[in-house]
């Protein structure tokens, strides 16, 4: 199908998407964003071996906090 002189893209509703740095599929499954989810937790967890207290504070509350939130509205989250 074109659509404005480019041919679109089929992509099976399973397969994930990533819209707006959120990984979607048409199946609602959110395993892929999960998955992506506990990369960022692993990395989190990854700090405690940097040992000035400053840089793990910036790292923390510039980069994790506001990574993981910006994700919260949109994914449906249990227990990882």
């Amino acid at each position: 199908m074109i659509v404005q002189g480019q041919a679109t893209q089929f992509i099976w509703p399973n397969e994930p998407f990533a819209y707006l740095e959120v990984q979607l599929n048409m199946n609602l499954n959110w395993k892929h964003q999960h998955a992506h989810v506990r990369i960022l937790q692993r990395k989190h967890g990854g700090l405690k071996h940097i040992t000035c207290f400053i840089q793990i504070h910036d790292v923390i509350h510039k980069v994790n906090i506001p990574g993981m939130a910006y994700f919260f509205p949109v994914t449906p989250c249990m227990t990882l």
